[in-house]
């Protein structure tokens, strides 16, 4: 209630965390249970389908990464040793399990994590909206009152993850795609390259009963094209795979990524591989214009 006086506080939503050992069998894991209110607002718990999902009524919500780690289902009996005050060792039940993305989370509602422990109102701390024009006032503030151990800025936190990610992936994307655009355009020009070599009697051929420049170079070129445009849409799907394979095999407790590809990316990536199909085109027609006829049709020995 001080804090809601404060100057520049417009919303509040207080949480409880408890210290706990949780006990499935043989695992364990230590952690902290967070109590957050009923249709909370800014302690939301959000599925990977982008669900927002109310604390159970009673029983434990964990992550997917933590309930797989303790080897327990939804509605599963669970031990919990307290870590804290008189260190009781209590039973409840995993009523869900959620695939969220950040961290190794145990939730419960607020008033049922209080019957748990039988305690009163009993607080952590709370999550505050404030108004940007008196975050200074309120920063003093808080200072200055004792109960309060530490701030921590959502903004700052998000600001700063959002810099160091964007950076680090649009430095990987680049790199990336000049190395794809490089290996495309290698492996596009040497099947060209080496179709022409194959089959350069024929064309020369071709050439001598009066076939034109431009209808030889569409023969060859137009099954480089065929075979490019049946390749892109190959390529996507098992890029699609294998960042699915790269993202499950570089999951951590700390951060989840979903499996989104954007059409940009999509487009991106198909762009890439016409542009070199198109260089290597005008490449090897360049070389097919200028191909030596007499010498092309000599018998081999």
């Amino acid at each position: 209630h001080e804090i809601q006086r404060m100057p520049g506080v417009l919303d509040l939503e207080p949480f409880r965390s408890v210290p706990v050992r949780l006990i499935h069998g043989h695992r364990w894991r230590d952690m902290a249970i967070t109590g957050i209110p009923a249709h909370s607002r800014m302690n939301r718990i959000i599925d990977a389908s982008s669900s927002v999902l109310d604390p159970p009524p009673e029983g434990l919500a964990l992550s997917a990464i933590l309930a797989n780690s303790l080897g327990i289902r939804a509605g599963d009996p669970i031990q919990i040793q307290v870590r804290e005050g008189r260190q009781p060792r209590l039973t409840t039940i995993v009523h869900r399990v959620i695939d969220d993305f950040m961290g190794v989370n145990a939730y419960m509602e607020l008033n049922a994590l209080h019957r748990l422990m039988g305690e009163t109102d009993v607080l952590s701390g709370v999550y505050l909206t404030a108004d940007p024009q008196e975050l200074d006032t309120l920063y003093a503030r808080l200072k200055h009152t004792p109960a309060v151990a530490g701030v921590a800025l959502k903004n700052a936190s998000l600001e700063s993850f959002n810099e160091t990610y964007s950076a680090m992936m649009g430095t990987m994307r680049v790199i990336y795609t000049i190395f794809a655009g490089l290996i495309a355009l290698g492996v596009v020009y040497n099947s060209a390259r080496i179709s022409l070599a194959e089959r350069a009697r024929e064309l020369a051929t071709l050439r001598v009963i009066g076939f034109s420049r431009k209808e030889v170079s569409l023969i060859l070129l137009g099954e480089l094209f065929l075979i490019t445009a049946v390749a892109i849409p190959l390529g996507m799907l098992l890029g699609q795979l294998m960042v699915t394979a790269i993202i499950k095999a570089t999951e951590s407790e700390a951060f989840r990524f979903p499996v989104v590809v954007s059409m940009r990316t999509l487009l991106l990536a198909a762009g890439t591989i016409a542009a070199a199909a198109w260089l290597s085109a005008m490449v090897v027609r360049r070389r097919l214009n200028r191909l030596d006829l007499i010498e092309s049709l000599k018998l081999r020995e």
